[in-house]
């Protein structure tokens, strides 16, 4: 193998490989018109995704199996949406069959063992994929690849040829830079970015690594064209495609999310939803816990009854964000404004272990302006006095004085958990009053997601 934790290439090179497959091309070409169909109407916009799933797969080079495609279409009769707007669906539908997602594959490593003809490491998303493409290549080509999965190729480099089926919109969400010494992406040429981007590799964070010069990164672009089946070729095509088509903006299309970093999840409606692995998301468990929860590659959600799937925070402003941190930390400092006997806190606040407790210190620690006290003995007596002692909370306490102190940390990353923690708190007040919960919560500026799992 060629993984190693070190580099030993100085000039990567970017290969984008364009699919041109008749049936994949029409099948986004309609997605798109299913999109602009939707009207801001949720249950329209409720198929449309359900189709837009599907094509996540399909262009992570992941078969959709038969149950997922007569779900889809199951979904989509109970409805009861026009015959006129279900035309695209049902069109949708069809062209899934016409897909051939091994064809890809197979084209796809045949290009490149034209080019190469040393080993090449081919990423995957599961041993299931791997199985799938080993059965597709032939006997002597099995020599010469090998799988990397996603731990693997976030944390090292390839010193070699990197295989990837997935859009270059997608590349952030788990390729590092440089990765490997040549990096073939296999993807739809109506999807594909015609030029390297600044921004084409971030870290997790969707902070910008920052390549000063990339003129240091070899790109080249070449065509597949893979044909189509008879089958398809001979159908009865509603609508003809425009030719050339590309879209300017693929997120609507593509999503934020893809299958290579997202493990799917089965809802009470029957629904697919899909969740990121190692990202934190809001759980509600079988017994009304609330707890901030990870999910890894082989979590089987079992006890888990809810997830918040989004928080769109993005109608907050800077002010919002202040008033929540000073809000938040009124729960210790309030405690000690409000304390009876004020000149006895000093001592007692030294019992609890502070180090600088004097009367002038708790006044200034106590005001709404201000933020904590700087010392972390400090911090814990004042929080230990409030009566703060699970980990977890105290845990969030320092790291809502490092945001409110740091000027690095983006504006966007504030939001974000403090969104986490307002939607947090409204959910626990929403079981504590034993009100029910529904798929969309808003609380003022906010607007989150929430998902029933399937019985587990």
């Amino acid at each position: 193998m060629l993984v190693s934790p070190l580099c030993d290439f100085t000039k990567p090179t970017i290969k984008f490989i364009n699919l041109r497959y008749a049936p994949l091309d029409e099948y986004i070409y309609v997605l798109d018109r299913l999109r602009t169909d939707c009207d801001q109407d949720d249950l329209r916009y409720s198929v449309f995704k359900r189709f837009k799933q599907l094509l996540s797969r399909l262009l992570s080079g992941l078969p959709i199996e038969d149950d997922k495609l007569e779900d889809t279409l199951k979904f989509c009769k109970q409805t009861r949406l026009s015959h006129q707007f279900l035309a695209n669906p049902k069109t949708l539908y069809q062209l899934v069959q016409f897909i051939e997602i091994n064809k890809i594959i197979r084209k796809s490593i045949t290009r490149i063992f034209e080019s190469e003809i040393k080993e090449v490491a081919i990423f995957c998303k599961d041993i299931e994929q791997w199985k799938l493409i080993c059965s597709l290549v032939d006997e002597h080509e099995r020599d010469f690849i090998y799988p990397v999965y996603r731990a693997t190729i976030r944390k090292n480099y390839i010193n070699g040829p990197l295989f990837i089926i997935a859009p270059s919109y997608w590349i952030s969400d788990f390729l590092k830079y440089p990765s490997a010494e040549t990096v073939y992406i296999i993807q739809p040429s109506s999807v594909g970015i015609p030029e390297l981007k600044m921004d084409l590799f971030k870290c997790n964070t969707e902070i910008d690594i920052g390549l000063v010069n990339t003129s240091m990164i070899s790109t080249s672009i070449n065509k597949l064209i893979i044909e189509a089946s008879d089958d398809y070729k001979n159908r009865v095509k509603i609508t003809p495609i425009v030719e050339p088509f590309s879209f300017k903006s693929m997120k609507e299309i593509l999503g934020t999310l893809s299958h290579i970093t997202c493990k799917e999840v089965l809802g009470q409606d029957g629904s697919v939803n899909y969740i990121q692995t190692n990202k934190t998301y809001i759980t509600i468990s079988n017994d009304g816990l609330v707890e901030n929860k990870i999910f890894g590659e082989n979590d089987n959600f079992h006890g888990t009854s809810y997830i918040v799937q989004n928080i769109d925070y993005s109608k907050m402003s800077h002010e919002d964000v202040n008033q929540e941190y000073r809000k938040q930390m009124e729960k210790w400092k309030k405690p000690l404004r409000d304390y009876y006997r004020p000149y006895e806190l000093p001592h007692l606040l030294k019992d609890l272990g502070a180090k600088i407790a004097n009367e002038q210190n708790i006044k200034n620690w106590s005001k709404t302006v201000t933020i904590a006290p700087k010392g972390r003995a400090d911090f814990l007596a004042v929080l230990t006095f409030a009566n703060i002692k699970s980990e977890e909370e105290i845990e969030t306490f320092f790291k809502l004085a490092r945001n409110m102190r740091s000027n690095s940390i983006s504006l966007g990353h504030k939001k974000a958990d403090v969104a986490k923690e307002i939607i947090k708190k409204a959910i626990m007040s929403k079981l504590s009053n034993r009100e029910p919960l529904k798929n969309e919560l808003s609380i003022g500026n906010l607007n989150a997601e929430i998902f029933m799992l399937k019985n587990n």
